[in-house]
């Protein structure tokens, strides 16, 4: 069976506008659901991507999966107070740390 790009092309497009959901305010995607729901609240975490930019990652309150939405880092505020928005700490390398520890399993009288 042969198909033009061109067709395929303009297939595939109206298919990915007739899958794609916006979600309103207050709304994220479910990822197993595949539609716009309400998150269970105060479990909402911001996993940053850029400097202006974050994925918002939570639970489903329908099927307890995984949702997520981009946001504008610049919206944060405005949606604090709509989710429990919580902050993941943020881990330091192992070379970044203040003070390193000084025991050791390995020493002189180890050698000897």
């Amino acid at each position: 069976m042969l198909i033009l790009g061109r067709e395929l092309s303009a297939f595939l497009g109206q298919l990915r506008l007739t899958n794609k959901h916006k979600c309103s305010a207050g709304e994220m995607y479910c990822l197993r659901c595949r539609v716009p729901r309400k998150p269970v609240e105060d479990l909402v975490e911001l996993k940053p991507v850029t400097a202006k930019i974050g994925n918002l990652m939570g639970l489903c309150g329908v099927c307890d999966g995984l949702m997520n939405r981009r946001v504008n880092m610049t919206n944060l505020p405005h949606l604090a107070v709509e989710w429990g928005i919580t902050f993941p700490l943020v881990e330091k390398h192992i070379g970044d740390r203040d003070n390193t520890s000084l025991n050791s399993d390995f020493s002189q009288k180890d050698k000897a």
